[in-house]
């Protein structure tokens, strides 16, 4: 993949489309264009989950898009208030897939570029088939290399292509060197970097933004209480892919202010040598969830959409 191709699609209308790589065309009706319309067409395809909050988190809105914390991104077309756009999960995590891939050189191509192909790593919701995300050149001067062609499930590109356009199926991104590496260990203590986290008091509930002093204290005690429940970090700790240094991360639920609902998510690094885990920084809800749906579908537990 070209060095100057920085995102699926373009994030923003100041990006320049040849930055990014492909078109995805929207649909028409009422006089009206649907940029949407691809991502709804995948949303009714693959199996069905949240792809967009519907969670209030506080007051925190757009926090996820602009933090470095996270991995996030936004479309052009989307209304800048994230609570507000459709798809805001699917596209974020669509987006960064492909980045993931592209890493990892597993797109696909035919030897004259006329098609490309990436495993979206989603199943179908009848017979839970892979979905792959196929393109073809576009031949617009200044704009996207390719342009949306279609979502294909096994059955479709294997007639459709397989042997004849590519030589080979999509694999999906590759996130685990040892299955262990999304596994907790309850033996191994929690370090956290405090003056990290209260570095980042924007992260933190409304009502503890305002006070360094009761921040200090919540997120203190909700680590001391993880110390001491190894056993329920084991249960509840989920692997996450922090993309930007491709490393594999676990999250725990830190509550502060009420029992039923996580205000953060704490971000460990595993340190076998030492035998430790060290919290790194937290997360808002949002920015876990981006940040753990790379990896696996989330289940139900702690962290929401």
């Amino acid at each position: 993949m070209s060095q100057s191709i920085t995102s699926l699609f373009t994030l923003n209308r100041f990006q320049a489309k040849n930055s990014a790589y492909a078109y995805f065309p929207p649909g028409q009706g009422n006089g009206q264009f649907d940029y949407d319309k691809p991502f709804a067409e995948l949303a009714e395809k693959a199996e069905e989950e949240p792809w967009e909050f519907t969670r209030k988190e506080g007051d925190e809105t757009g926090q996820g898009v602009r933090s470095t914390g996270g991995n996030a991104t936004a479309s052009s077309t989307d209304n800048d208030d994230p609570e507000k756009q459709r798809y805001f999960i699917l596209k974020n995590y669509l987006n960064y897939t492909f980045l993931i891939l592209a890493r990892q050189r597993r797109l696909v191509r035919t030897g004259d570029y006329s098609f490309t192909a990436f495993n979206t790593g989603l199943r179908t919701r009848k017979g839970r088939l892979p979905v792959y995300a196929v393109f073809h050149r576009n031949n617009t001067p200044g704009a996207e290399r390719f342009a949306f062609h279609g979502w294909l499930d096994e059955y479709e590109l294997d007639r459709k292509f397989v042997g004849t356009t590519f030589t080979s199926v999509p694999t999906p991104a590759k996130f685990f060197a040892h299955q262990n590496e999304k596994i907790y260990n309850p033996d191994y203590e929690i370090i956290p970097n405090y003056p990290h986290i209260l570095d980042n008091l924007d992260r933190f509930p409304p009502i503890l933004r305002n006070s360094p002093f009761l921040a200090e204290r919540g997120i203190i005690g909700a680590i001391h209480l993880l110390n001491r429940d190894r056993d329920y970090c084991e249960k509840n700790a989920i692997p996450c892919l922090y993309v930007k240094s491709n490393k594999v991360q676990l999250l725990l639920p830190l509550y502060i202010t009420n029992n039923e609902n996580a205000d953060l998510a704490l971000v460990l690094d595993k340190d076998n040598t030492k035998e430790k885990y060290f919290g790194v920084t937290c997360l808002t809800i949002r920015m876990a969830y981006f940040n753990a749906r790379l990896v696996n579908r989330i289940g139900e537990g702690w962290l929401k959409a």
